[in-house]
């Protein structure tokens, strides 16, 4: 029989009930269709790992939508390609350039695509979401914007980079350890004593810091300072030399672990530091081939007595070396009337 909604009805009569037995007839594309639905509900093939990187639900965003929206950078595809934020790709590429220049060997950057593409399904994996975008899109995305982080990061450089490029550390008088300053290729540390209650000191101020929040986070900024000067054991030994700190624990690798450690877990922002224009006036003077060029002649020619005067008498025997053969040519070419 036919039913009302037009589909077809087979109706059965069982001689051991008294009500008929009515089967629906369903349609072999539509069960293949929601078939077809169940099976691709799968973890796609490309899922490899539990995804760790999720874009905020929007019921938390409804209070505060902007506090999850980036304002200057995107980092990753959930606001890539944002019009508000592309400004910002051009100074991406010229930090790419900039990580290349370190390494000038050919085929660099392509190494870098290849190593990138061969983990591009790792990296997807690690997104909550299905990320639409074609293969290259994604591992370019990835490789740009992973040199970024990087060179944000080699921004400011250790004590013994920024020796090598000429700049000079000098140990400031009666002043706070807070109280640096840079001017002329000098910067000025007050003097700064590391002994076991110095590390409580700092570790009982920076968490005040992040508790209060009407104080303006300078002991913070300072140690995530102190922790960009101070890579190694030699960047300690550096501002040792210059008296500018005074170690009365165990050893410099022991101070270089402190630093290290000292602002993990703890948040500041970059844009209030108090020390951003120094930071950037040092950058500044690093950048500068001259004032590395001329670190490095004074680091390997002017570095004793003897080297300035073997350098000085090498110019002088240079100078006297063209002299003669000036005159030798020019008696040859005019030679004296008889």
């Amino acid at each position: 029989m036919e039913g009302s909604d037009g589909e077809i009805q087979q109706v059965n009569t069982s001689t051991t009930t008294s009500e008929p037995q009515v089967v629906i007839e369903i349609e072999k594309s539509w069960v293949d269709s929601v078939k077809s639905r169940v099976n691709g509900s799968f973890v796609p093939k490309w899922r490899k790992e539990r995804c760790s990187i999720f874009r905020v639900p929007d019921n938390l965003r409804t209070l505060h939508p902007e506090d999850y929206e980036p304002i200057v950078v995107s980092i990753g595809p959930y606001h890539h390609g944002k019009a508000h934020l592309e400004p910002m790709e051009k100074h991406k590429w010229r930090m790419v350039r900039r990580l290349l220049l370190r390494r000038p060997e050919e085929g660099v950057l392509e190494e870098c695509l290849r190593k990138v593409k061969a983990l591009e399904d790792q990296a997807r994996s690690c997104y909550s979401e299905v990320i639409d975008m074609k293969s290259n899109e994604f591992v370019e995305m990835m490789v740009l914007d992973g040199c970024f982080i990087i060179g944000v990061l080699l921004l400011l450089k250790s004590a013994t980079e920024l020796q090598e490029a000429g700049v000079r550390f000098v140990k400031k008088e009666d002043s706070s350890f807070l109280d640096l300053s840079f001017k002329g290729g000098v910067l000025a540390f007050p003097v700064l004593h590391i002994y076991e209650h110095t590390m409580v000191h700092f570790r009982n101020l920076i968490a005040f810091e992040q508790c209060y929040f009407y104080t303006k986070d300078h002991i913070t900024f300072y140690a995530a300072f102190m922790d960009f000067l101070i890579d190694t054991p030699t960047d300690v030994k550096v501002l040792q030399k210059e008296g500018i700190l005074k170690i009365g624990i165990s050893s410099e690798k022991e101070v270089a672990q402190f630093f290290n450690n000292l602002n993990r877990e703890v948040y500041f922002n970059n844009n209030h530091s108090y020390l951003g224009d120094l930071i950037v006036d040092v950058n500044r003077y690093c950048d500068s081939k001259t004032h590395r060029w001329r670190a490095v002649l004074a680091r390997d020619y002017f570095n004793n007595p003897w080297a300035v005067i073997s350098v000085v008498a090498a110019f002088i025997l240079l100078g006297l070396t063209l002299l003669q053969t000036f005159y030798t040519i020019y008696a040859y070419y005019h030679p004296p009337s008889s």
